[in-house]
């Protein structure tokens, strides 16, 4: 208890003293900031989660950003989701490669020049079908506040995902409707930094035309 030198002056009527009143009254705001802590945490797991289900009808252009070794390369992913049709395409300096979700049927596809060649695939083998697959393998997340990618406000999460012995330190930005704009890692071996990988949107749409999801070719 509180030690004040003038006690008798300071009780009230109902024999409270004002060392007791300082007290109570810390006791309750750190009961208030433990409830905030609280909450805030349980919303940011729920924002998280709920981000996570969001799938509209979009279609993304990502640059990509790939660092390991020393050497650099960049690519580009066309992301586009209309219905239950999906279509990522992966561009580099090497040619182009296309996974096609069209209903209840899936294509690979692959290009090296002006030719493309096609295989039908199981859809039930494709676990990437959206740019937030990620987050299927994240652990120990917490929220990083927002960010404005592609003109558009995005919340963010980091986490880390381990694999085979390299552990990435991973931040994923989303939009409030659910599109992915920004996945950025860096893989980490035996304590040192092996890679870095950034994927950044640079223009997103959600009118998305039905000429999207046709075969190559």
């Amino acid at each position: 208890m509180f030690s004040i030198g003038y006690s008798r002056a300071s009780k009230g009527s109902n024999g409270f003293s004002f060392g007791k009143i300082i007290l109570i009254a810390i006791i309750a705001v750190v009961a208030i900031g433990a409830l905030s802590i609280l909450l805030l945490g349980t919303n940011t797991q729920i924002s998280f989660k709920a981000l996570l289900e969001k799938n509209p009808d979009h279609i993304v252009v990502y640059n990509v950003t790939m660092e390991s070794m020393g050497y650099q390369q960049y690519m580009k992913i066309v992301y586009a989701k209309k219905g239950e049709n999906i279509k990522m395409m992966l561009s580099g300096s090497t040619g182009e490669a296309m996974l096609l979700i069209l209903g209840d049927k899936a294509y690979s596809c692959a290009s090296m020049g002006d030719t493309w060649q096609c295989n039908e695939v199981s859809k039930e083998n494709i676990v990437q079908k959206d740019m937030k697959y990620v987050a299927q393998e994240m652990q120990n997340i917490t929220y990083a506040g927002e960010k404005h990618v592609a003109g558009y406000a995005s919340k963010c999460w980091n986490g880390t995902v381990s694999k085979q012995g390299v552990t990435s330190r991973v931040q994923l930005c989303i939009t409030n409707d659910g599109v992915a704009t920004l996945i950025y890692s860096e893989q980490v071996y035996n304590g040192e930094l092996v890679g870095r990988v950034k994927i950044e949107a640079v223009e997103i749409n959600y009118n998305v035309p039905d000429e999207e999801f046709q075969l190559p070719g």
